[in-house]
């Protein structure tokens, strides 16, 4: 019976550095050129760099909407342009006649991809640029493929000032990053499986 049990804790170990592996060597690496366009950008809040770069490719025509999602309940546009853009983006947006819009509900990433997937399906759209950071793409990802499988997705992360891909393991920020979004993209994955015994 002992051996048996150390064998299943052995599998089980094995299964998690085997996943956490790969759920590293698989973090995108690089950001997207505005040269890919698609029909709307979507910025999923919670980080650093993220709505800037929501801005700054709204700005490039990356493409003509954005839609940022996870927006505190009083935030005007207004206020998040004069944060998140300088006078030339604004311009550039300006310009363009981009369109802003702003989601003030979700407070999750399952919440965020909700809310995104009304946005998109009521425009029609086929495909979106998301901006979220590098770590938290794969579940952001999964969320937004499982509410919106027919449209096209496209990942464009930020890479967070601070964060240390290189040697995560070495630092407490980037080590609890990485462990939390491996462990929460591993429950996405089997929230289906759950969900049938509830």
């Amino acid at each position: 019976m002992l051996r048996v049990l150390s064998f299943l804790l052995f599998a089980i170990l094995f299964c998690w550095v085997l996943g956490l592996a790969v759920f590293v060597h698989g973090l995108p690496a690089r950001a997207t050129p505005a040269s890919v366009r698609t029909d709307a950008i979507i910025v999923l809040t919670g980080g650093s760099a993220r709505v800037e770069r929501g801005f700054e490719m709204l700005a490039a025509g990356a493409a003509p909407v954005l839609f940022i999602s996870g927006v505190g309940k009083d935030v005007t546009l207004q206020e998040m342009l004069h944060e998140h853009a300088d006078a030339k983006t604004r311009q550039a947006i300006s310009d363009r006649g981009a369109s802003i819009v702003l989601d003030h509900v979700a407070l999750t990433t399952q919440t965020n991809a909700r809310e995104a997937a009304q946005f998109v399906r009521e425009r029609n759209f086929h495909s979106v640029r998301l901006i979220t950071a590098h770590y938290h793409m794969p579940r952001s990802m999964a969320e937004m493929q499982k509410t919106l499988p027919d449209v096209e997705m496209v990942a464009d992360p930020v890479f967070p000032a601070g964060f240390r891909r290189d040697q995560w393991w070495r630092h407490k920020t980037s080590r609890d990053l990485i462990l939390s979004e491996f462990h929460k993209s591993v429950a996405v994955l089997f929230r289906p499986i759950l969900q049938r015994f509830q």
